[in-house]
C-alpha cells in the first residue's frame, strides 16, 4: 500500500510538471526556470480544490496554505475512522485516474491537487504505522537508488520539526523527490543500458527544457494483483468497481476494530 500509493503520487505529481512546463514553455520560453514551474503548479492547488472530482470536505478548506502540523492533525483524523473518512488515497487515485486518461485535455489544476494531497495523506499513513510498529511495518528491500519509506519519514519529520508550512514541503518534494529523482534515476538506467533513454526534460543553466510528457502510473503490477488475489479469494466483487463481498466486509470490520 505504501511503496503503491506512494509511487503514484509522485509519478502523478512528475506528470503534470512536465505537461505544464510545455505550456509554460510556448508562454515564456527559456524563462522557465525550475522554480518558477514548481511555484506556478503550487498555485494551481487552488483552483484544484474547486475543480476536483471528489466532493472534498470543509475541513480541508486551504489546506495548502496550512502549516504542515496542522494538515497532519486533520488527515490522522480523517485514518483514525477508516472507511468513513470523507476521502481517502484510492479516492485521490482513482480521481487522478480519471482526470489523466487524456493527458492531452487533463484538468491539470485538479490533476496538480489531487497528487500533492495524496502525497501527503500516505506520509501522515505511514508515520502513524511507524510509530506504532516501528521498522517492522515495512518488509521490503532498501534499495539505494530508490525512496525507502524511511527516508521519506525522515524528510516529513524534519519538516514537521520546523514548523514548515504545506506549500513549503511540496516545493522540496516536487524539486528533490520528483524532479531531481527522476533525473538521477533516468542518468542511472542510461548508465545501465544507454538504449534505455527515459529522460524526461533538461535543464541548461537556469532554463527548465521539457522533452516529452507523463502518464501517472507505476510499471510494478502489486496493486492491480492485490485485487485479483482478493476477488479470487472471494473477498472483492468482480466488477469496473470492486467492493468488498460480505466476507471482505467481515474480515475489514476486525481490521477496522484493531486501533491505529
Amino acid at each position: 500500500m505504501f511503496h503503491s500509493y506512494t509511487t503514484y503520487s509522485l509519478e502523478a505529481l512528475l506528470g503534470v510538471l512536465l505537461s505544464l512546463s510545455f505550456e509554460l514553455q510556448r508562454e515564456i520560453g527559456e524563462k522557465l526556470s525550475q522554480k518558477v514551474l514548481i511555484d506556478y503548479a503550487l498555485d494551481m492547488i487552488k483552483e484544484g480544490f474547486e475543480e476536483s472530482d471528489i466532493d472534498l470536505p470543509t475541513d480541508l478548506d486551504g489546506w495548502w496554505l496550512m502549516p504542515l502540523s496542522d494538515l497532519k492533525r486533520i488527515l490522522e483524523g480523517f485514518i483514525s475512522v477508516g472507511r468513513n473518512a470523507p476521502v481517502t488515497e484510492p479516492d485521490l487515485m482513482n480521481s487522478i485516474k480519471s482526470e489523466t486518461r487524456n493527458i492531452d485535455t487533463a484538468n491539470m489544476n485538479a490533476w496538480m491537487h489531487d497528487a500533492a494531497l495524496m502525497f501527503v495523506y500516505i506520509q501522515v499513513r505511514q508515520l502513524l504505522f511507524y510509530e506504532k510498529y516501528g521498522n517492522s511495518y515495512w518488509l521490503g528491500n532498501n534499495e539505494s537508488f530508490r525512496l525507502p519509506p524511511f527516508t521519506l519519514e525522515n524528510i516529513f519529520r524534519k519538516h514537521l520539526s520546523e514548523d514548515g508550512s504545506v506549500k513549503e514541503y511540496l516545493f522540496f518534494v516536487c524539486e528533490n523527490l520528483v524532479l531531481k529523482q527522476h533525473d538521477k534515476n533516468a542518468l542511472r538506467k542510461l548508465t545501465v543500458q544507454p538504449k534505455q533513454d527515459t529522460v524526461k526534460f533538461v535543464k541548461q543553466g537556469n532554463s527548465f527544457i521539457p522533452l516529452s510528457t507523463h502518464e501517472p502510473g507505476t510499471s510494478n503490477p502489486r496493486y492491480d494483483n492485490t485485487v485479483f488475489y482478493l476477488q479470487d479469494l472471494g473477498y472483492l466483487t468482480y466488477s469496473d468497481k470492486p467492493v468488498p463481498t460480505p466476507e471482505g466486509e467481515s474480515i475489514l470490520q476486525k481490521i477496522e476494530s484493531i486501533s491505529l
